[in-house]
């Protein structure tokens, strides 16, 4: 077996190159009719009255743009809806989709904009429709857009357009805006619910304090999760959703339901474990630890912080689940020999923040940020709970949405199960619940020991797009438990509770024994999982299934070249063209497979454009100075038309785990070696919204290249690179094991 290499060097930067496209332009193919424009101009003209002349409690509209497809950032509108010219993504509060009749979804984007800014768009939209009218015989195309924006025919048709009072930039502007519109609408959709309500409210010029008290109702700013999203009694739901519907960006009930385990048994013995030595500490937040000594032989290793309120009604149950998913972290091995991980003990730092299967979401997610802020210490956490109604197909859950945040401002992994179906169907899988929604965390999903799905097993994706769950670990199923302990017994267990925790072992294994950063460790987790061949895409296995023991994730086969890289981009393209592959018999005998990721700020409000920030991978030989990467990945060249909907689905686009690969072939062919033979990574950073932050985001990338031939060739690729200028350091396992334990040690001064 190979170990898996560190590499370390200097990575450029430089700032994207920007190409000089001139004037907007229509997409290929593309018309623009006289009537559409005065259709669309007439929807505007419509949604103004409603808001001038209807019962809104808002006096600022909330727009409704529903395009034709999924659109990418470049082609949203820029000049209707603006406010004062300004740039329309300021007025931008929300994002979703809308299905067409051929059931493919389309983006809509919601606006919210003054009466103004409507009037505005009305006039500039039938100022156009004139123009093409009369300049145009009402019907516009690309082609004929595109020849008289040409230098050599733009001053004549300048002074074709000079009576109609229309420059031909916002002319073109305007064409370009509508092109991939459907039509305007205000959006009067709102789900129905018999319970209390989490609801997260548009951005609009009304604060929630004064909302409540047009609508009538009693606002207490203590019922705030944050700015936009409150807790509602059903009653006051209700009322919300009867008067102003349109201000409903998300909504879900307002706790979540975990099922106690059907299928367990006990039997009673004695077990025993030595005292804790400094190992890692993991969190847990869980229900109830049970911290009896004599019902619990591990209890020692557990830290307990009881976190519900006293007055909650209390029983064995109340202790069960919670106690079963610290034993695993901390002895799971030795309950389960077969899954010998090589990671050791764990210590654990137990938070207790529920008592029954009933979850107050609103009460965990006031509790989850006071226990990550007070806890800093702790950088990966294990998060077993969930609820067993579906997640939103437009919106993350704000459990999830914290989480994100968290992990965001404290540099923390949460690993995440994946949630159960309590009654399975085979003919429908039930979509996971939340908190598996959370993009940065890395969600797990429970397979059988012969690595097939897990009879409870439900399904991604998130947002009709976020791959989840990430990857797959052995959780326990009916005749094929996972023992776990509580109660003074061992336990057969089933379920993703018992499968995310031997993640949190790896994960934490990675980070404080052998010292990767949190993306680097993520990414080695999912890449172990891939395998060579085309994964399957059900959305039930994420990446595959994660191997057992940790050396099967440091080390890879004998023909095989594993190596790490982990820096931080920001406003600009991160790259390394000194990528020294080793060539044989001038040709590159190698599969590659690149996995990354990365840790994206994320906004809730932006709905099914949740995360800030794009990283685009590239990786491959260098033709001309540039990577030609193994996917075929075009994005960035100017003579590039990917449209956004083939960028999301091939290139996984503002995903924040991107995962490149090439299949092993039954035929053989090496690459051919370019006039380098260096090969390249890249790494373009982009942000959604033009009034976002610019953020440095760190990156954690593993490359791996398999020799077609079977020959093992790390020492020549370790001699290249040390060559290239790379500092390469072998990941040791026994090293870094030993490295920590002395580094733990007490050490007693006579």
């Amino acid at each position: 077996m190979n170990k898996v290499i560190k590499l370390k060097g200097k990575l450029s930067r430089t700032y994207p190159e920007e190409f000089h496209i001139g004037p907007p332009h229509l997409p290929s193919g593309s018309r623009i009719k006289s009537s559409d424009l005065e259709r669309y101009a007439s929807q505007l003209e419509a949604i103004s009255n409603s808001w001038k002349n209807g019962d809104f409690v808002n006096e600022k509209p909330l727009v409704s743009a529903r395009y034709k497809r999924i659109v990418p950032k470049s082609r949203r509108m820029k000049r209707l809806l603006s406010e004062k010219r300004e740039a329309s993504d300021d007025s931008i509060v929300g994002a979703k989709f809308w299905y067409a009749n051929d059931g493919a979804p389309c983006h809509q984007i919601v606006h919210c904009v003054t009466q103004g800014a409507i009037a505005a768009s009305i006039a500039d939209l039938r100022k156009a429709q004139r123009i093409v009218s009369a300049l145009f015989d009402g019907d516009v195309n690309s082609e004929t857009l595109a020849y008289l924006n040409k230098e050599e025919n733009s001053k004549s048709f300048d002074i074709q357009l000079e009576p109609h009072g229309m420059s031909r930039s916002a002319f073109t502007q305007i064409l370009v805006d509508v092109a991939d519109i459907d039509r305007f609408v205000i959006d009067m959709e709102a789900e129905d619910f018999n319970d209390d309500v989490i609801a997260t409210i548009y951005a609009t010029d009304l604060s929630m304090a004064d909302l409540f008290d047009k609508l009538g109702l009693e606002y207490v700013n203590t019922d705030a999760i944050d700015t936009n999203t409150v807790i509602l009694k059903k009653s006051q739901y209700d009322t919300l959703k009867d008067k102003a519907p349109y201000l409903i960006a998300m909504s879900l009930v307002g706790h979540a339901e975990t099922p106690r385990e059907v299928e367990s048994e006990s039997k009673g013995f004695r077990r025993s474990i030595d005292a804790p030595k400094g190992e890692p500490t993991i969190g847990v937040i869980d229900t109830l630890f049970d911290t009896n000594k004599e019902r619990v032989y591990f209890a020692d290793w557990v830290d307990f912080r009881d976190m519900v309120n006293p007055e909650i009604p209390r029983d064995t149950l109340s202790y069960l689940h919670g106690t079963k998913v610290s034993s695993i972290i901390v002895d799971g091995p030795a309950l389960n020999p077969f899954m010998e991980d090589g990671c050791g003990r764990f210590r654990v730092r137990h938070f207790g923040v529920a008592a029954s299967e009933r979850i107050d979401l609103f009460f965990l997610a006031k509790r989850l940020r006071s226990i990550v802020s007070n806890n800093t210490d702790i950088k990966v956490w294990n998060f077993s709970l969930g609820s067993s109604l579906p997640v939103s197909r437009f919106s993350i859950s704000p459990i999830a949405a914290i989480i994100d945040q968290l992990e965001c401002e404290y540099d923390i992994t949460f690993v995440i199960a994946g949630t159960n179906d309590p009654e399975p169907s085979a003919d429908k899988i039930k979509r996971i619940g939340s908190p598996a929604d959370s993009i940065n965390s890395i969600v797990v999903n429970s397979v059988r020991r012969d690595g097939t799905p897990a009879s409870y097993s439900r399904r991604g994706p998130v947002l009709e797009f976020y791959e989840k769950p990430d990857i797959c670990c052995f959780g326990g199923d009916v005749g094929d438990y996972c023992l776990t302990w509580a109660n003074g017994a061992e336990y057969y267990s089933k379920g993703t509770s018992f499968a995310a925790p031997w993640i949190s072992r790896k994960l934490a294994f990675l980070v404080h024994v052998i010292g990767l950063t949190r993306e680097v460790a993520k990414a080695l987790i999912i890449d172990s999982a891939l395998g060579w061949n085309k994964r399957d895409t059900d959305h039930v296995m994420g990446y595959g299934v994660v191997p057992t023991h940790i050396s099967d994730i440091l080390q890879s086969a004998d023909d095989e070249i594993r190596f790490v890289v982990s820096d931080t981009t920001g406003p600009y393209d991160t790259y390394s063209y000194r990528i020294p592959v080793p060539v044989y018999k001038s040709a590159q005998p190698y599969y590659a497979r690149a996995t990354l990721c990365y840790f994206p700020t994320c906004t809730r409000v932006q709905g099914v454009d949740y995360t800030n920030t794009e990283i685009d991978l590239k990786f491959g030989r260098l033709i001309n100075g540039k990577v030609k990467s193994i996917n075929n990945d075009m994005q960035g060249d100017p003579q590039d038309f990917t449209r956004e909907s083939e960028a999301r689905r091939y290139y996984r686009k503002w995903d924040n785990v991107k995962v490149i690969g090439e299949t092993i072939k039954t035929r053989r062919v090496p690459k051919k070696v370019y006039a380098s033979p260096y090969w390249g990574i890249s790494m373009s950073a982009k942000k959604r919204l033009d009034r976002a932050q610019r953020e440095e985001l760190r990156f954690g990338l593993v490359v791996t290249l398999k020799e077609m031939n079977g020959v093992n060739r790390i020492e020549n690729f370790i001699q290249n690179c040390l060559s290239s200028n790379w500092t390469v350091e072998s990941i040791d396992v026994e090293a870094s094991v030993n490295i920590y334990e002395f580094g733990e040690e007490e050490i007693e001064f006579d």
